[in-house]
């Protein structure tokens, strides 16, 4: 009985892991105000860009790469006189991947509403994001995959972690 205990107990304790291990690196940024859990460590890149009509801001971008997946993090700073919709987002993605918009639906975090797009890509590439614009600061969760991968639950809880510090 004791031996069965026992086997029952590391069995459960490498679920547990497992679960407990694809979100290996919870990243907060005092910067740009939000905690996320990513499944490692991510690479912050920081590009000087501009908008569609030549406005200058800053963007942040938090990156995991897997390979055939990655989880990306955006924060664009822009300027309080810009002015930003989720529609220009939407159609900026879909340029930008040369993708195919699959489905567009409203989500909340913490009482800011925002936009998740599902986009597929001319490569069978499947982009989940999340927009949310909060004053002149867009924060995008963006995960992107082979299809089929967009909808497991490592890929919600990852959207799902996003936080906004406030």
């Amino acid at each position: 009985m004791s031996q069965l205990f026992a086997r029952l107990t590391a069995a459960a304790a490498v679920c547990l892991f497992l679960v407990g291990g694809a979100f290996a690196y919870t990243l907060e940024s005092t910067e740009a105000n939000f905690t996320v859990e990513m499944p490692g460590e991510p690479k912050l890149s920081r590009m000087n860009e501009k908008t569609y009509n030549g406005v200058p801001f800053e963007r942040l971008q938090w990156l995991v790469d897997q390979g055939s997946r990655a989880w990306i993090i955006s924060y664009n700073a822009y300027p309080d006189s810009f002015t930003w919709t989720y529609d220009i987002g939407m159609r900026g993605s879909l340029q930008n991947t040369k993708g195919t918009l699959k489905n567009r639906r409203s989500v909340r975090v913490q009482g800011v509403t925002g936009e998740e797009l599902l986009i597929e890509t001319p490569d069978g590439m499947m982009l989940r994001q999340q927009m949310f614009l909060v004053g002149s600061k867009l924060y995008q969760s963006i995960y992107a995959g082979p299809k089929g991968t967009e909808n497991q639950d490592d890929v919600s809880a990852f959207l799902n972690s996003f936080h906004i510090v406030r």
